[in-house]
């Protein structure tokens, strides 16, 4: 006979997937969502790739691995300094 377990877990699963969600809605309201964060974490890159991208005589999809890597640089960088005086570290 089948066992029914397989329900408990996608039940289990789905709860923990919602909360998951609602964890990361937080964290972007509070701590992604702010000014500065989104200028010097999304705008400065994708200007930078932009000056970069323009003009040159490359297939379309060749610069995306150098937009997100200067993307995740600057908003790693940038969050630093805001996330560590709010959780107090």
């Amino acid at each position: 006979m089948p066992s029914t377990d397989h329900e408990g877990w996608a039940k289990r699963l789905s709860r923990e997937m919602s909360a998951a969600w609602a964890i990361a809605r937080k964290d972007m309201r509070i701590y992604y969502l702010k000014p500065n964060i989104i200028v010097s974490g999304i705008f400065f890159p994708l200007f930078m790739f932009l000056a970069f991208a323009i003009g040159k005589n490359t297939p379309p999809g060749s610069p995306i691995p150098g937009l997100i890597s200067i993307t995740l640089l600057f908003s790693a960088s940038s969050i630093e300094p805001v996330l560590i005086p709010i959780d107090g570290g």
